[in-house]
């Protein structure tokens, strides 16, 4: 990862400091494990094994991230992610003929005085007024769900607008990674909800070689022009396999199986965490009710554009990396509980007391680790760094060891 951003780059490193790759992959590693401001970047490195520098943990601060970001320029950003996702490509196997094309947005601590064109007062998924927002439009295998190229745009754009804009910036990373089909010609499918749907669109799309797969409510303007084609002769298909049976229901929904279903779809990744849902009823008719909490959407720190593209640029590789790291351990679980599996892999440190004057020594005592957990010693070799980990004792998931100091 470091060699990737360090070669796209091109920029020299700064005589005792760390190199735009080594300070980008700290702040990753931060992003996906504890994501607070950049000023506690050291200390989270001090806590780390293994570290991902061979500079002394000082050497990363906020400081410095901010410095690489005044020097780093777009397009080096852009071919730094294009190797990035060709890597992750080559080496996961990762489906490149379908990608998921959405759109989020997260607010900022940046006044309404500071100039700037990415944070912009626009319609915030938080559901704030008060922040300036910044987007951010990504591609995403369908293998693993993995971040592939991305783009940071001005918070105030439309869904449509920016998937316009982003066709040139996000089709040429997606030509890189494409093989060719039959004709010669890149396969890519673009899958996408009907927030970015309009005509002018759906010309661009067809004229950049994409096939569309899209989600639309039965209210939507195009789901009618997609009704009167789908009643022609002929236009519409036979579903087979798992699908041959499916037909539309009828009734309204009893309250347990509303909540069924939305335990289920809160049950994925960490939804729960931050998707309030209330189901009541009321006369024998039942409401739901839902929004996000804000909370645990904290505005970002950054406060000039190049700093807001390598934050984000940083942030969607700490996302890869997860993925990534899911995949190699063939993990069915959602990636925070992955996360939090992979948290308890932790050794006791013992201070021996002695007679003598002077520090005493210390000893590591192996852990008692699941299998999941020693599956990710043998997979991410973490025994080179810990070799302790290696005489690890096997404990069931429902029996905790005892407490430990990491």
């Amino acid at each position: 990862m470091v060699k990737l951003i360090d070669q796209a780059c091109a920029l020299s490193a700064p005589a005792e400091g760390p190199a735009i790759g080594e300070m980008v992959l700290a702040v990753a590693v931060q992003r996906a494990c504890a994501p607070p401001a950049k000023r506690h970047l050291t200390a989270l490195l001090e806590a780390c094994l293994p570290r991902v520098s061979r500079l002394p943990t000082a050497a990363f601060t906020g400081q410095g991230f901010h410095r690489w970001a005044a020097r780093v320029a777009d397009e080096q950003l852009e071919k730094a992610q294009i190797e990035i996702a060709r890597a992750a490509v080559r080496s996961f196997q990762l489906s490149t003929d379908v990608l998921a094309f959405d759109t989020t947005n997260f607010d900022t601590h940046i006044a309404t005085t500071t100039v700037g064109e990415l944070a912009r007062r626009g319609h915030a998924k938080s559901k704030r007024s008060d922040p300036r927002v910044v987007g951010l439009a990504a591609l995403v295998s369908e293998t693993g769900h993995v971040p592939l190229p991305h783009r940071a745009y001005p918070g105030n754009g439309s869904d449509q607008a920016v998937l316009g804009s982003c066709l040139d910036a996000l089709g040429k990373p997606h030509d890189a990674l494409n093989h060719a089909g039959p004709d010669g010609h890149p396969r890519r499918t673009l899958v996408r909800d009907g927030g970015s749907w309009s005509e002018p669109l759906e010309l661009d799309l067809d004229v950049e070689g994409y096939s569309t797969l899209i989600s639309l409510p039965l209210s939507h303007g195009a789901a009618e022009l997609a009704l009167a084609h789908a009643v022609r002769r002929g236009a519409m298909k036979p579903i087979g396999g798992k699908l041959g049976d499916v037909r539309a229901a009828s009734g309204r929904i009893q309250r347990e199986a509303l909540e069924s279903r939305v335990r289920k779809a809160l049950h994925r990744e960490h939804l729960s965490e931050f998707v309030v849902a209330t189901v009541k009823e009321d006369g024998g008719k039942v409401s739901f009710n839902w929004h996000v909490d804000a909370a645990p959407w904290g505005p970002s720190h950054q406060w000039a554009d190049g700093s807001l593209r390598l934050h984000t640029f940083a942030t969607v590789i700490g996302l890869t990396l997860v993925s990534l790291a899911r995949m190699a351990l063939g993990s069915g679980k959602s990636a925070r509980s992955m996360m939090r599996t992979l948290t308890g892999i932790e050794a006791a440190m013992v201070r021996v007391r002695a007679k003598a004057r002077g520090r005493r020594a210390t000893v590591l005592l192996a852990p008692e680790l699941t299998a999941e957990q020693r599956k990710a010693v043998q997979v991410f070799d973490l025994g080179c760094w810990m070799p302790i980990l290696l005489s690890s004792r096997t404990s069931s998931a429902s029996n905790p060891s005892v407490e430990r100091v990491a």
